[in-house]
């Protein structure tokens, strides 16, 4: 079982996010080394039991985001910034959290 709430995780997922939309807004773009960092990050977090998602959750959270962004950037309607960016989230998450909040509505704007 999981937490249902992991502080680590929200204040990293939040500052990350943060950042990267900041400069998704003004460069229009994901930069590699926002993406791999998350992603370095949550396997840290998950191989020092310091989140509530270990390390094989952390592959499956990786591996979820690939699978339900990736049809999108087929098909032209995302950018590989977004596919990478919800599969390095995914490593912070595990897969049923990255499947919720690829799954929750997001604002208009966004």
């Amino acid at each position: 079982m999981f937490k249902t709430f992991d502080v680590v995780a929200v204040f990293a997922i939040a500052g990350w996010g943060l950042a990267t939309a900041a400069i998704d807004l003004r460069e229009r773009r994901i930069p590699n080394q926002m993406t791999f960092g998350i992603a370095t990050l949550g396997f840290l977090l998950a191989a020092f039991h310091l989140t509530g998602v270990g390390v094989v959750s952390a592959l499956a959270g990786l591996a979820v985001g690939l699978a339900l962004m990736l049809p999108s950037h087929v098909i032209g309607a995302t950018g590989a910034g977004d596919v990478k960016l919800l599969a390095a989230f995914g490593t912070l998450l595990g897969p049923g959290r990255t499947g919720w909040a690829f799954s929750t509505p997001r604002s208009p704007a966004a």
